[in-house]
């Protein structure tokens, strides 16, 4: 008869267990993209700032404009010293760092004010949200192990990388776009890999008991859902965006 109980009680303890992990998890993924989300409103915001700027003649936003190479700077610097960071650094300073990634962002986003048409923006930004929402159901709901498909991944973004590179002498339009149909397919595949790759992080780190390691995780896993948008985003934009008069 003990041994019944005792059996039960297991039992019960484990499923306890279990259902405390899953509300775990689902509170940390949920602030993941919470955070992704206060991302992109603080580029949008930055960059709808500095593009009404440049139009009032405003001398700090033609000055971020004329030297537009900074903001590209200094977020390849963000991202170094994001990763660089990430396992010593609180989730509170990470966070911050996250916060000046967006801004940084928010200054190239003026570039697509400028060159396109509202509605082309409002399009793709609208197909990217859509795109990331079935991705998100799937990465976060599949069996599947998509391990593999994250090397896949990695070497093609890679070669989009040094392809891109070199297109900035060759100047072809027909190479951007190619590249922008390829990155459409690669970033939504990565939504549903990284979306995955973090929830069974968080998982690992909880079932170690180490609740601020799944913080950290969470936030970095904001920044990557942000880059992994983003880039589809402009990759839509630079397929079906109408380009200004």
């Amino acid at each position: 008869m003990n041994k019944y109980f005792d059996a039960k009680n297991y039992e019960t303890n484990n499923f306890s267990s279990s259902q405390s992990i899953e509300k775990t998890v689902a509170k940390k993924l949920t602030g993941s993209i919470l955070w992704m989300i206060i991302g992109l409103i603080v580029s949008g915001i930055t960059g709808y700032a500095i593009y009404k700027g440049i139009e009032t003649q405003n001398p700090y936003a033609l000055m971020i404009a004329s030297n537009f190479y900074i903001p590209i700077f200094l977020q390849i610097i963000l991202v170094i010293i994001f990763a660089s960071i990430s396992k010593k650094a609180s989730s509170g300073i990470l966070k911050f760092v996250f916060i000046l990634y967006s801004v940084s962002t928010g200054f190239t986003f003026t570039v697509a004010g400028i060159q396109y048409a509202p509605e082309s923006i409002l399009t793709a930004f609208g197909i990217a949200v859509s795109v990331f929402v079935a991705m998100a159901i799937f990465g976060l709901t599949t069996k599947k192990d998509l391990t593999k498909l994250g090397s896949i991944l990695g070497i093609a973004l890679l070669l989009m990388v040094i392809v891109s590179i070199v297109n900035i002498f060759l100047k072809s339009s027909s190479v951007y776009m190619t590249l922008s149909l390829i990155g459409t397919i690669v970033f939504t595949l990565f939504i549903g890999y990284d979306l995955n790759r973090i929830k069974k992080e968080i998982i690992s780190a909880i079932k170690q008991g180490d609740n601020k390691m799944a913080d950290k995780i969470a936030i970095f896993g904001a920044l990557t859902l942000y880059l992994d948008f983003v880039n589809l985003f402009l990759d839509l934009l630079g397929i079906a965006g109408k380009k200004k008069q």
